[in-house]
């Protein structure tokens, strides 16, 4: 399965602190790495980092996919840590 790599930082606007998060896209969405930065204003979380990235590319909206947070697959609750390595995985359907 073919991937690809992206550095997003996010930029945290109310405690000036930056965050950068390693992403991995895999499967049909690896062709979408490209270093973006985003801005977000309070805690974030994985199912921030989904929202962003589907206002980013309109592509993945309606698209199912799994996220993996340092290897593990994670609940959309989940916070992100400054480092973390997350991995956007195209679901692949089989007949």
């Amino acid at each position: 399965m073919g991937r690809a790599n992206v550095i997003i930082n996010f930029v945290k606007i109310n405690h000036k602190a930056q965050m950068k998060i390693n992403l991995t896209f895999f499967g049909k969405f690896r062709s979408l790495a490209e270093n973006k930065t985003i801005e977000i204003q309070d805690e974030t979380s994985l199912q921030s980092l989904i929202n962003e990235l589907k206002t980013i590319y309109p592509e993945i909206k309606n698209e199912d996919f799994l996220m993996m947070v340092n290897e593990t697959f994670q609940n959309p609750k989940t916070v992100l840590n400054d480092g973390d390595k997350v991995s956007v995985i195209s679901v692949v359907d089989g007949g």
